[in-house]
């Protein structure tokens, strides 16, 4: 969750979070009357494959992750992975979707917590990082 904060240069292979053009009120040398600033927020350590415990048995998750982006697959009763839409990650916040689930939460470690909502229904849940 720590924020870093650029003026000017970015990070080779990480793409920032955001990032602003400010207008200068002086002219600055080299730069002219602009200038770039760039924001990245450290995401948690999300990849891996997570089981789900509680309400969430039978639950498991692959997640995919190069810095705060992520690709994450859904596996329920043993059935195929269902790929997950609109997958974010932002400092230990993580959300996804399939065409019938949304989990909204966070990731602490070796656990992922937060809310399941499936039908209109909200049900706490927690998936285990496999070892």
């Amino acid at each position: 969750g720590t924020r870093i904060v650029s003026h000017a240069f970015t990070m080779a292979g990480w793409k920032p979070d955001r990032w602003e053009i400010v207008r200068l009120a002086q002219r600055h040398p080299g730069q002219g009357d602009q200038s770039t600033l760039f924001l990245w927020v450290v995401p948690a350590k999300a990849r891996g494959r997570w089981t789900g415990s509680g309400a969430g048995r039978g639950l498991r998750l692959t997640v995919h992750q190069n810095f705060q982006e992520i690709e994450v697959e859904l596996e329920r009763g043993g059935g195929r992975p269902l790929p997950a839409t609109h997958a974010s990650l932002s400092g230990r916040d993580i959300s996804w979707e399939t065409p019938d689930l949304r989990f909204s939460g966070r990731v602490e470690g070796s656990l992922m917590a937060g809310e399941l909502i499936q039908d209109g229904r909200k049900t706490p849940l927690t998936l285990e990082r496999d070892r």
